[in-house]
């Protein structure tokens, strides 16, 4: 369990590098059905993850359990947006710069 300052320090940072460069959201089928059934565009989900707060706090840092994904700590938000209870998995990787990757967007499968 992180505390209450990792986690708004890593969604501050985790904003910031959205703003200097986007929000990558995975292009998944849960994530591509989820957004096309929603009605919800990657703008909305990018307001989203711009304004989680610790409150919205599942689990994390942990690493991801895909070895052949790019490095970087995974986190889990929850999230009632829309009528929706919205399980969001995000994750901070180096290319050239720092990138924030939304692997998860999508309806919850599990109550919080």
């Amino acid at each position: 369990m992180a505390t209450t300052a990792e986690i708004e320090d890593f969604l501050s940072e985790f904003a910031e590098i959205i703003e200097r460069s986007g929000l990558n959201i995975w292009s998944r089928k849960k994530n591509d059905d989820f957004l096309l059934e929603s009605g919800f565009t990657n703008s909305d989900v990018e307001w989203i993850v711009k304004t989680l707060k610790p409150g919205h706090y599942i689990k994390g840092p942990e690493n991801d359990d895909k070895p052949y994904r790019p490095d970087g700590e995974v986190w889990k938000f929850g999230r009632e947006y829309g009528g929706f209870e919205l399980y969001i998995k995000l994750k901070k990787t180096q290319d050239h710069q720092l990138l924030a990757e939304c692997m998860s967007a999508h309806e919850a499968e599990f109550p919080f």
